[in-house]
């Protein structure tokens, strides 16, 4: 039975014996238009409005999170739309595959180790229930899949590659290299107290900006907002050509840049200060005065880490970051002093490889942390900075840009699975008021500044801080970095399955020099209570 597209197809084609195929799908295309131009403007329409939504949910999830998310999707997409149409069979060589039954078996014996039957999502190898082991090796972007079945005849059929390749089980980790910038704020608790709502949330809004736009300009990532911090990263070897704005080929280079972008957040965004709005019929000549100064101090820090997605398919999920990086940057934040930046002894010696130091460097490389620039003045120069700054604007990716290209294969339902898939990584309050407000932007008389404002309010809640008690931190050993992982796993769905019986909500889950921190909040809008 032929489709609709299938006929109008067959009669473009067959007007004209002398017509090419593509000749007859361009016909087609004019065909449709005149016979079903309301239903092909109201599935363009569809695609417009999904992938709309999408990219506004985008906004709150880092850029590689949105990376890892949409390409997993849209390999298996593929992947399953490949298996469907062929039966042909896979020789088994062509796969890559381990056997991890001592590894497996080493976890059961190993102190908190939970049993064979219970251990499903160890960092790139899990069992599947038949015996097999699927290993889901995430370097960098690039995701393949390998298994491998004892008693084989050497080789696997596509259903079995099909089930072998399905979206990957939580948690799941990517390892990649990548400098660390920790940016903290000081000077809003004093303003808060001063400053009515809408001003607050206007320089609040303001202040926060200036520093996510410097990232940003410098090609890093906005990964975790913790509080009145930032953490921000710049990962070696991302795909170019997907969802980030900027790839590295070494460790020196992302170091660099992150370094530069410290110093010009420390210049930009130091010693800012902040006025009482003013009192007269003319605010612009009305009188003001100071209340207060906002600034910042930075840390550095480079090396191994590790990217954990937490949750389930149907709740919530969160995105963590694990590794000494962290601990390097925000110690060399705390040795920071107000519109300084600190660099880790580790990220020094890759800022040695491409940039020359002052004295003031060279006469404190042996320290555990070192003053890399200042508010005034920058203690390096990197050899080639102007090239850097070139290759900045010739590789950057707009978000929106890159979201749209990457949905263009995408079916509207496969859209609407994404779409869901992604709001598991949004605050769920966020999530209702993105997906219900799909358009708001698009109402010509609403600016950013009147959007903001109208979300800010005055609110009675309560907070609740959790600090699980483990350390969350790299081994390079694969078994107990499996059963830390998975611990994570368990914390989180714990948290938030409890949190819900209650009408609470996970405000941040991170991992920092203080450990694993969770905050639950109650009395945000979508979770109010009788007698708060």
């Amino acid at each position: 039975m032929m489709t609709i597209q299938d006929q109008i197809l067959h009669d473009a084609i067959s007007d004209d014996d002398t017509t090419t195929v593509d000749e007859g799908l361009a016909r087609m295309m004019m065909i449709m238009m005149g016979r079903h131009a309301a239903t092909v403007g109201n599935i363009l329409r569809k695609r417009a409005d999904l992938t709309n939504s999408i990219c506004r949910l985008a906004r709150h999830i880092p850029r590689c999170v949105l990376e890892d998310v949409i390409q997993d999707y849209i390999l298996d997409r593929e992947s399953k739309t490949i298996n469907s149409q062929s039966n042909h069979n896979i020789p088994i060589s062509s796969i890559e595959c381990v056997n991890i039954s001592e590894a497996a078996r080493e976890a059961s014996t190993y102190k908190g180790a939970a049993p064979n039957d219970e251990m499903d999502d160890y960092p790139e190898k899990s069992l599947l229930n038949d015996g097999r082991t699927k290993i889901s090796t995430l370097e960098s972007s690039n995701i393949s899949y390998q298994i491998e079945k004892e008693g084989m005849d050497g080789v696997i059929t596509s259903e079995e590659l099909m089930e072998a390749t399905e979206p990957r089980t939580l948690p799941y980790v990517n390892y990649h290299e990548c400098a660390l910038l920790f940016v903290d704020i000081s000077g809003f608790t004093k303003i808060s107290q001063t400053l009515e709502l809408d001003p607050l949330s206007e320089v609040i809004n303001n202040y926060f900006d200036m520093i996510v736009r410097e990232v940003t300009n410098y090609g890093g990532d906005i990964l975790k907002f913790a509080g009145d911090a930032i953490f921000a990263e710049w990962p070696v070897g991302k795909n170019v050509d997907a969802i980030h704005s900027m790839t590295f080929q070494t460790l020196s280079e992302a170091v660099t840049i992150a370094a530069v972008c410290g110093a010009r957040i420390a210049s930009a965004c130091g010693n800012v200060p902040i006025y009482t709005p003013a009192k007269g019929l003319n605010e612009d000549i009305g009188i003001k005065s100071i209340i207060g100064t906002l600034n910042v101090h930075c840390g550095l820090g480079a090396g191994k880490v590790a990217t954990v997605h937490v949750g389930n398919d149907t709740a919530r999920r969160e995105f963590l970051l694990v590794g000494n990086p962290i601990e390097q940057a925000t110690v060399a934040c705390t040795s920071a002093g107000l519109g300084e930046v600190a660099a880790s002894r580790e990220a020094l010696s890759y800022l040695a490889q491409l940039c020359t130091f002052s004295k003031e460097i060279e006469t404190s490389s042996d320290r555990c942390t070192t003053i890399i620039a200042s508010h005034s003045q920058r203690n390096f120069q990197p050899y080639d900075e102007l090239n850097f700054k070139e290759s900045l604007r010739a590789n950057s990716t707009d978000l929106v840009d890159a979201i749209t290209v990457s949905c263009e294969s995408l079916e509207i339902d496969d859209l609407k699975d994404l779409r869901i898939l992604l709001a598991l990584y949004v605050h769920p309050v966020v999530t209702r008021e993105e997906i219900a407000n799909s358009n708001f932007h698009l109402n010509a008389h609403y600016t950013s500044k009147e959007y903001r404002i109208s979300q800010a309010e005055l609110r009675t809640i309560y907070t609740i801080f959790i600090m699980p008690q483990f350390k969350a931190e790299l081994t390079g050993n694969i078994i107990k970095d499996g059963i830390m992982f998975q611990l994570l796993n368990s914390t989180f769905l714990i948290v938030t399955r409890e949190l819900e019986k209650y009408h609470g909500h996970l405000r941040q889950f991170i991992i920092d020099d203080k450990g694993v921190v969770l905050i639950a909040t109650f009395g945000l809008r979508g979770s109010t209570c009788p007698n708060m």
